[in-house]
């Protein structure tokens, strides 16, 4: 599947990597920052993205943004701790919390 991906091996990947350091090399550290908290955002969305194209149910309904997360956490953090802090929307409220 990955097989006719570039390797790190590759010239084009080596200068495309060389350029890449040089680049964060030049920057200042909140530069730095900010490109790595822009790039979190992007990763956040293209998965958002995949979730809401898997899983059109869950843009439709009163508890959308309670699936949206419970399906993202899932999706990055695993079932298991996706099941403790994010239930399903018509499960029983988590410990502590009262039903409404």
């Amino acid at each position: 599947m990955f097989d006719d991906l570039p390797s790190a091996d590759d010239n084009q990947s080596t200068a495309v990597s060389q350029y890449y350091w040089e680049r964060l090399g030049r920057m200042t550290p909140a530069e730095r920052l900010g490109r790595c908290l822009s790039l979190c955002n992007a990763t956040r969305e293209f998965v958002l993205s995949g979730i809401r194209s898997r899983h059109p149910e869950c843009l439709v309904g009163e508890n959308q943004k309670a699936e949206l997360r419970r399906l993202y956490a899932e999706h990055t953090f695993g079932v298991e701790f996706a099941a403790q802090h994010c239930p399903k929307p018509d499960s029983e409220p988590r410990k502590g919390e009262k039903s409404t």
